[in-house]
């Protein structure tokens, strides 16, 4: 893929419905999980890292340890010379003041909406621009999800174009299943 001048990414996030073997509990745990994404990033030629520990449940991720984790290892990366980014539930948080507001080392910070939310467009549009945005240090990618009832085309119609400066843009993870519309309404949300 670099051959190709496109960057890749390693993903951090334990295999669904498996006990997740990561924990970010403690100071030394949390060290010990970005010494190892940075060594793995380093030693494959990896670009950077996208963590979903928050939503894969890491063991002892509560709100206050991942913005701890996620802050080192952004910084962590940094230094290294690579990009960190992470997911976050964009509907579920407990704590989003905390959670956006204190990640502050993370090249994008990547609010998850899945189809219980894009279930109603005008919903995420809420949620993203009204709570989302403001509360955020990093700048926002905002993740969407194409379902059997709600395309991507409608959820982009939803949100427009936000004009707060953290809006980085989407990242639609339906891509590869998305029909022909899809794609067009995409390219023509993002002229």
């Amino acid at each position: 893929m670099h051959s190709k001048g496109i960057a890749v990414y390693a993903w951090i996030m334990a295999a669904y419905g498996q006990a997740n073997p990561v924990s970010i509990a403690t100071s030394g745990e949390r060290t010990q999980a970005v010494n190892v994404a940075v060594n793995f990033v380093k030693t494959y030629g990896f670009d950077g890292v996208m963590d979903d520990l928050y939503e894969g449940m890491a063991r002892g991720c509560t709100d206050s340890n991942y913005v701890s984790f996620a802050n080192a290892l952004g910084t962590a990366m940094h230094n290294a010379g690579k990009k960190a980014s992470c997911a976050l539930f964009g509907q579920y948080a407990t704590n989003y003041p905390l959670l956006y507001g204190g990640i502050t080392t993370m090249d994008y910070i990547q609010p998850m909406f899945y189809s219980n939310i894009a279930a109603n467009p005008s919903a995420v549009a809420d949620v993203l621009i009204n709570l989302l945005l403001p509360k955020s240090s990093c700048p926002i990618l905002a993740g969407f999800f194409e379902s059997s009832t709600y395309s991507l085309a409608t959820q982009l119609n939803a949100i427009g174009h936000p004009t707060n400066s953290k809006f980085a843009g989407v990242s639609p993870y339906s891509l590869v299943t998305m029909k022909t519309n899809d794609w067009t309404a995409l390219t023509a949300w993002s002229k």
